[in-house]
């Protein structure tokens, strides 16, 4: 289906992630990225194993969708005061995906884990990149031991 998404109309997503080097080039994200039709906003800008994404980097990018946390130690952090230092934050204002609202909270354990799961990553975001061309995978998981009797 994203084959019907022209390379021209391709959206630039980039991923805010409480560790901070996330994102990079050539790390689990992008290939996620690449999988789901998108352009790694933090690649595009080069950024590469173990350098942070900075409030800067977001605003040159300028991306289409933003992906933020949805950790929370059950309940013991508030990842929406987290979220809200980047979508709350003035010299964001501007960036395309905030002021479009944009904001995508995706199911951690598809995007942020290498696992089998991670191609439900990349559906989760071509999701939120593309809307309904792309089912939103949920609670779904990929397992061996599936339809397996005991």
């Amino acid at each position: 289906r994203l084959k019907e998404v022209p390379p021209c109309e391709r959206k630039t997503v980039v991923v805010i992630s409480m560790s901070p080097t996330y994102g990079s080039r050539g790390g689990l994200f992008d290939g996620l990225c690449g999988m789901a039709g998108v352009t790694n906003g933090a690649a595009e800008i080069g950024l590469t194993a173990g350098q942070a994404l900075t409030k800067e980097h977001i605003v040159a990018v300028n991306p289409d969708v933003l992906i933020v946390p949805v950790w929370n130690d059950h309940g013991s952090y508030d990842i929406e005061k987290f979220n809200r230092e980047y979508l709350d934050d003035p010299g964001l204002q501007t960036v395309r995906a905030i002021r479009e609202r944009q904001i995508y909270r995706p199911h951690e354990g598809y995007i942020y884990n290498a696992s089998q799961d991670m191609i439900f990553g990349a559906q989760d975001i071509a999701h939120a990149a593309y809307g309904d061309i792309v089912p939103l995978p949920v609670h779904r998981h990929l397992s061996v031991v599936e339809g397996l009797s005991r």
